[in-house]
């Protein structure tokens, strides 16, 4: 009938600070998967991929990704995937830090390294190859980073 329905991720739970959102790969498991940042927070929530009903809500899957080796007062602004989807990164305004984690072909994720920048991130992308991030700043600064490859 061309109508669109919405799926709520979460429902009843308070997801008014969320300021980033990206789905993990599609893996051999019967459940589509996303990570939403919320605060300081990095939540995955998931629902079977088998199930019929477009009204199911997305559960929360496990707790914070978050690991103490990343800082606090992180304010991610954006959550992207890399090419070939075994990599997030996540641009974290509160530090001035890019955070790096690997996903597994079965969309575990685990916190890897944050990178420290010199300004405060704003908005980035990936280039089509794959190997370069492009990073700008509130400031307007630029800048290009070679990025890990599988």
């Amino acid at each position: 009938d061309g109508s669109r329905t919405r799926v709520l991720i979460g429902e009843g739970m308070d997801y008014s600070d969320a300021t980033a959102a990206v789905p993990l790969p599609a893996s051999a498991s019967q459940n589509i998967r996303f990570i939403v940042a919320d605060g300081d927070k990095l939540r995955i929530f998931e629902r079977e991929r088998t199930n019929t009903t477009n009204r199911t809500p997305f559960s929360q899957a496990g707790s914070d990704i978050r690991r103490s080796g990343e800082g606090s007062g992180l304010d991610t602004v954006q959550l992207l995937l890399s090419n070939d989807e075994a990599f997030l990164y996540a641009l974290n305004q509160g530090n001035d830090t890019i955070s790096t984690f690997s996903v597994s072909s079965r969309g575990e994720v685990a916190f890897i390294e944050a990178t420290q920048l010199d300004f405060t991130p704003q908005e980035a992308c990936i280039s089509p190859n794959g190997g370069y991030m492009i990073v700008r700043g509130t400031g307007g600064e630029l800048a290009v980073m070679r990025i890990r490859l599988s």
